[in-house]
């Protein structure tokens, strides 16, 4: 251990060589001893430990809110917190990256550090300490009670943006960067949310083992019968394609030791009373999510000619999900039909209909539902920016040295499944280049060469060849060795004037 002790925090102190092995081993010991945050210098690594250590308890939320003290306390995500807020009132934005594989804790580590700086907008401007934690009365424009509404918003982003893995059963599939905006004396002024990559894809196909995003399971084993009914839907999950489990052992029931009705009803609360979205709006928002399920159950069959080109066909039990799903999108079912069967192709001076095959038809579809469930993500994040923004009604205004921030980045998890589509790709992709721009970022402002880690004896992992990926994710010009497909002549339910 290189003369190392367990009590000893920080592990680049004191260490003559500072190797991968020497850290991992130094890990594994503290982890024994249920000490799961260790730093690196300026970095924090955390352990999930899966289980409660107690380590965020209210006495312990002060400990770390305490500024100014002369002695460090032990490395924590409150920590971290701390550091920024105290960056932030020394004159300076600050950033956070929170980054791992799925499952590493990166969604409760965000959250946790949220629940620092919701503790200090309330402790700093002399409000009642941590109020916000107990649903206490708070005056509406306080900073205390917008946090608290940053907070709770956490609830529309994880079962929007969330789903079951087979790494994690609360993994985030979008990459998430909140700025959150105070002026020059540390008041609270608003929050930004900007979000990418989300998993469009796991609305329509999953691995095995996997579930879709958790609002389609509140939805279906949530709503009250009498919602449900006017929705035509079913408490069966396997009865929807879209929400269909691959492996029938597993439950997405239990989320977090609560039942989907009780989910369902934060969420619903959440978009009422915090967002301020009026309760028609919330019924069509719900209504859409139906309309999704529905659009994956509308199967195409091949005419009995056969054939991979013969014309695509409503399945004998399609015309209900069909009609459902055209009621609840407010369009003529005829006409939907028809949008999904088949297409307008300019031939000369004339348009010509042309019938599309059965794997167009079902492409077609999945990309209705795929499109419309990216668009209800947007609009649930766009509502919350509206909510806790600078633009909002009654925000207040900053003076001085207005509008620094603290922004937490939290990065969509690395994985590595046995088959990757291309989205994992990118998904891995960026995470590198945002993980490798914020290390530049920190190497430059603690002004050491990138030399000096291998004269200390850091050792540098083997890496394998990324020519391809770079090639084809690289903004400099790339030729394809396929040509791109033409641009839809038409939009799905409309046709050419």
């Amino acid at each position: 251990m290189n003369g190392r002790t367990l009590d000893a925090d920080d592990l680049a102190r004191g260490v003559a060589h500072l190797d991968d092995e020497t850290i991992l081993r130094m890990l594994h010991d503290r982890y024994d001893e249920k000490a799961i945050y260790s730093s690196v210098n300026r970095m924090l690594i955390a352990i999930n430990p899966y289980e409660d250590l107690g380590l965020y308890s209210a006495a312990m939320l002060e400990t770390y809110a305490a500024l100014g003290g002369e002695s460090a306390p032990p490395p924590h995500a409150y920590a971290v917190a701390s550091a920024a807020f105290k960056g932030l009132l020394a004159g300076g934005s600050q950033s956070i990256v929170i980054t791992g594989e799925s499952g590493a804790g990166k969604t409760e580590t965000a959250k946790r550090m949220m629940q620092f700086l919701a503790h200090m907008a309330g402790a700093h401007v002399g409000e009642r300490a941590g109020a916000e934690a107990h649903g206490a009365a708070l005056d509406a424009k306080s900073p205390a009670a917008l946090h608290h509404h940053l907070l709770r918003t956490n609830a529309l982003m994880e079962a929007w943006g969330n789903a079951r893995t087979t790494m994690n059963d609360n993994s985030s599939r979008f990459g998430k960067f909140l700025s959150v905006q105070y002026d020059s004396s540390a008041k609270l002024l608003g929050a930004q949310i900007n979000t990418y990559l989300l998993e469009k894809t796991r609305v329509v196909q999953r691995g095995a083992g996997e579930c879709s995003f958790h609002i389609f399971y509140m939805l279906l084993l949530g709503l009250p019968p009498s919602e449900a009914g006017q929705l035509e839907l079913m408490p069966d999950v396997q009865s929807f394609r879209y929400a269909r489990l691959v492996d029938a052992d597993i439950d997405p029931a239990g989320r977090d030791g609560e039942g989907w009705a009780e989910q369902l009803a934060e969420v619903r609360g959440v978009l009422t009373d915090t967002i301020g979205i009026p309760a028609a709006d919330v019924w069509s928002t719900l209504s859409l999510l139906a309309a999704v399920l529905h659009c994956g159950n509308i199967d195409f069959a091949v005419p009995a000619k056969g054939g991979t080109s013969a014309a695509a066909a409503l399945h004998t039990g399609a015309m209900r999900p069909l009609k459902a799903l055209a009621r609840l999108l407010g369009v003529d079912a005829a006409e939907l039909c028809d949008a999904l069967t088949t297409r307008v192709i300019r031939a000369g001076a004339e348009w010509v209909t042309k019938p599309n095959t059965t794997a167009e038809a079902c492409g077609l579809a999945d990309a209705l539902a795929k499109a419309l469930y990216a668009r209800l993500f947007d609009r649930i994040v766009a509502s919350i920016n509206g909510a806790v923004g600078l633009a909002r009604p009654g925000a207040p205004t900053g003076g001085g040295l207005a509008h620094s921030f603290i922004g937490i980045l939290d990065i969509f998890g690395f994985e590595h499944f046995g088959t990757n589509s291309l989205e994992q790709l990118l998904i891995n992709y960026t995470n590198e280049q945002l993980q490798s721009l914020f290390n530049g970022i920190g190497m430059r402002r603690r002004g050491a060469p990138p030399a000096a880690g291998r004269r200390r004896g850091l050792a540098r992992a083997p890496r394998a060849s990324t020519r391809l990926t770079r090639a084809l994710c690289s903004p400099l010009p790339f030729v394809l060795p396929f040509p791109s497909p033409p641009l839809p002549r038409r939009s799905l339910l409309g046709r050419p004037g």
